[in-house]
């Protein structure tokens, strides 16, 4: 049994985890990008590449992870 704060602080928390969130694979943020007036520094990535880049390394975490989740049946029981 809690306490009304802690059912309080229970719900403040459900309602504000619960609503949809935006997709971050496959989804084109770019718009949120500044227009950069001038190239980055040598060395930086514009905030384009940068998150080409996310989405490349973000796209292949997704294929290894199907990949490990398809391959459960063939595996012994704590690793499944």
């Amino acid at each position: 049994v809690g306490t009304k704060q802690s059912a309080s602080a229970q719900a403040l928390l459900m309602s504000f985890t619960s609503a949809p969130m935006p997709k971050l694979l496959g989804a084109n943020w770019a718009h949120l990008f500044p227009n950069a007036d001038a190239s980055p520094p040598p060395g930086a990535k514009s905030p384009k590449a940068s998150f080409d880049e996310f989405q490349l390394g973000l796209r292949r975490l997704s294929e290894e992870a199907d990949a490990y989740n398809a391959a459960a049946s063939t595996r012994p029981f704590p690793e499944c």
